[in-house]
């Protein structure tokens, strides 16, 4: 079913219209899953190119190559962005401040080398840089902080330049002490855009607001702050919704192309209290359907069914089972050494995916090898990438994630090692790495993030320990993943009938029928 009727479809054109015709010299701008968040940037810059001077550009930056390169082939299409920068906002400092002025730098530094070309280092994943990025300035030793710097500094005179926080500390620097940077910059760039905004980390946050204040340049920030998955890279959304305060202009698309209004009018209602519902003639969301097996016979469409946790995924999971559903219950791998699991669960889950997905044979089940080598450029050089060890698959998988890891410098630990070696030998968690088109799952809410399906049921076998933001986005992912239809129930036995959580649940979705 098409979810975006022709009156949807007039809303959306309406906000989008707004954001791409704007003159504010800062916009931020809050658009949820299935938003045209892409296609609304991609007008917007073409919009303003085909109005500046013929030798300006602009610089539009998101967090990973692929997204940086998806980007920049829309935006070939659309217009000619021969004078802008588009690319990652690390690759931007380096390319696009730092390396054009590296000498005059390094002598203002009163450094003697001239460096033709700088040799460039990754972070350490696990390493005094990587903490200070992901907690900020204010929570780490200063002493520590101020060491980091010295070494950074002593580095660079010699050539070297380590991709860390502290480049955009010396794109500042540049900005703010040497006049011909910033004279550069405010000649060469009418405006920076950001997408995927809400991921952007304290130090991010310090250069854009430099390059507003002092290079004079317009900021389009884009982004959702319901969405934020790199907090582990010092991501911080709570900086990005705090924009509207700092002089941005703001503005929402709180129309998509994915989920039917209610659904996304009620997900919406849900995370934000100041939210306004404008009603419909319909509502998709439905009270107290359990996904039994008589139900999901009679819907139209994939399903998924989402729980609070694996324990009661599992059992409902038996029971369709013995019922004959087509359904798989999948669940991500977990890690149990805390650390460990934050530094590289992201990077670990990718190389199963990959690994569980690639086919030469199999053009309908594949991840292009070129795509997974770019994913991998984000945390190491592409010179490091050995292309023999990605497509050697006569090793197990364990085997395949050692050497996949031995290029980041990562050793699995032996006790990490035997875990991960009992998870995937089970099916349940190798279903979950394996993509499959329209097929029914069982997982957690959790485990949903990214995915979508016609039909959507969450089950709820007791009330929220807090009622509070962090629930609420939990609960925003959960309702959002639903196309169609978005069933809400409760367990028979988990005593929330009547509670006041409950109650917000129903009140919220009445209101999606009230004119």
């Amino acid at each position: 079913m098409n979810n975006i009727d022709q009156r949807l479809k007039e809303q959306l054109d309406y906000q989008q219209g707004l954001i791409i015709n704007s003159t504010e010299k800062k916009v931020v701008v809050s658009a949820g899953p299935g938003s045209g968040k892409t296609y609304t940037i991609v007008q917007r810059i073409s919009k303003e190119l085909s109005n500046i001077k013929f030798n300006q550009g602009i610089i539009a930056c998101s967090f990973t190559k692929e997204a940086s390169k998806q980007l920049e082939e829309r935006l070939e299409q659309k217009c000619d962005i021969s004078n802008s920068y588009i690319g990652t906002i690390d690759s931007f400092v380096l390319m696009g401040i730092i390396d054009p002025y590296k000498n005059r730098l390094i002598k203002h530094w009163n450094g003697k080398n001239i460096v033709k070309k700088l040799k460039i280092r990754m972070t350490e994943m696990k390493s005094l840089a990587s903490e200070i990025t992901k907690y900020g300035t204010k929570y780490y030793d200063k002493v520590a902080y101020k060491n980091y710097l010295n070494k950074w500094k002593n580095d660079f005179l010699n050539g070297v330049y380590e991709i860390s926080f502290a480049n955009y500390l010396v794109a500042i620097y540049l900005i703010r002490n040497l006049p011909e940077v910033k004279e550069y910059l405010s000649n060469k760039y009418i405006s920076i855009y950001i997408d995927e905004a809400q991921d952007l980390n304290e130090f991010q946050h310090m250069l854009i607001k430099v390059l507003a204040d002092e290079c004079q340049l317009n900021c389009f920030l884009i982004g959702d702050k319901n969405q934020s998955i790199y907090q582990f890279r010092g991501a911080r959304p709570e900086q990005f919704y705090n924009l509207c305060n700092l002089g941005y202009t703001e503005y929402k698309i709180n129309v998509s192309v994915r989920c039917h209004k209610s659904i996304l009018e009620f997900a919406n209602s849900i995370v934000d209290d100041k939210y306004v519902i404008t009603g419909s003639d319909e509502s998709r969301v439905n009270f107290n359907i359990l996904p039994t097996s008589e139900e999901l016979s009679s819907i139209s469409g994939n399903f998924m069914i989402l729980f609070e946790t694996n324990h009661n995924a599992l059992l409902w999971y038996q029971y369709l089972l013995k019922k004959g559903v087509d359904v798989i219950y999948s669940k991500p791998i977990d890690i149990a050494d805390k650390d460990f699991k934050d530094e590289y669960l992201d990077l670990i889950e990718e190389i199963l995916f990959f690994y569980y997905n690639f086919d030469n044979k199999n053009t309908k089940l594949t991840y292009r090898i070129d795509d997974f080598r770019t994913y991998l450029s984000n945390f190491i050089l592409e010179e490091q990438i050995r292309n023999n060890i990605l497509i050697n698959f006569e090793s197990n998988v364990i085997e395949y994630l050692i050497k996949i890891l031995s290029m980041f410098d990562v050793s699995l630990p032996e006790t990490i090692k035997i875990e991960l070696s009992t998870q995937l030998c089970e099916d349940v968690h190798v279903n979950h790495y394996i993509k499959r088109e329209d097929a029914n799952r069982i997982m957690t809410i959790h485990s949903s993030k990214g995915l979508e399906a016609e039909n959507v049921f969450v089950v709820f076998s007791q009330p929220p320990y807090k009622y509070d933001d962090e629930y609420k986005r939990k609960l925003f992912v959960a309702f959002s993943r639903a196309k169609n239809n978005l069933y809400i129930s409760f367990s028979n036995t988990s005593g929330i009938h009547g509670t006041q959580f409950e109650l917000i649940l129903l009140e919220k979705s009445s209101a999606l029928l009230r004119k």
